[in-house]
């Protein structure tokens, strides 16, 4: 997925409120316009973009277009995170993931990430409790 700007992010913050109900144009714009001044072509043109980078889709509705965003926040999110990771070679994967599971781990808010980090990080147990290869 592409990266997206900031104004890009906002319009999708929009749509992510209920990604089962497209918006218009004008109801994206009426959004974003109670907390920025933006005009309306701005929004229509951001709109566009996403549309062309299928970020979003769109649907004709009588002479208006909706849209709706083709993936969920979460599904951005995680694609971008494996992109990374894959994006570099085993030393670097391997810094990434340590980077990210100490974050996860020091944040208090989160459910404990040891037992997942161990999972990954010792070699393949079999459900009856033994190593593979032993």
């Amino acid at each position: 997925m592409p990266r997206m700007g900031e104004l890009e992010q906002a319009v999708m913050d929009h749509l992510w409120e209920d990604p089962s109900t497209p918006l218009s144009v004008r109801e994206v714009h009426t959004r974003i316009s109670a907390v920025r001044d933006i005009a309306y072509t701005t929004v229509l043109t951001v709109l566009d973009r996403l549309s062309k980078k299928h970020v979003v889709t769109r649907e004709l509705d009588g002479r208006s277009w909706l849209y709706s965003p083709v993936r969920t926040r979460a599904q951005m999110v995680v694609d971008d995170i494996l992109e990374s990771i894959h994006a570099g070679g085993p030393r670097q994967r391997r810094e990434l993931l340590e980077e990210l599971f100490s974050r996860l781990s020091s944040d208090e808010s989160l459910p404990p990430c040891a037992p997942l980090w161990a999972h990954i990080t010792q070699p393949e147990v079999t459900p009856a409790g033994d190593r593979n290869g032993d």
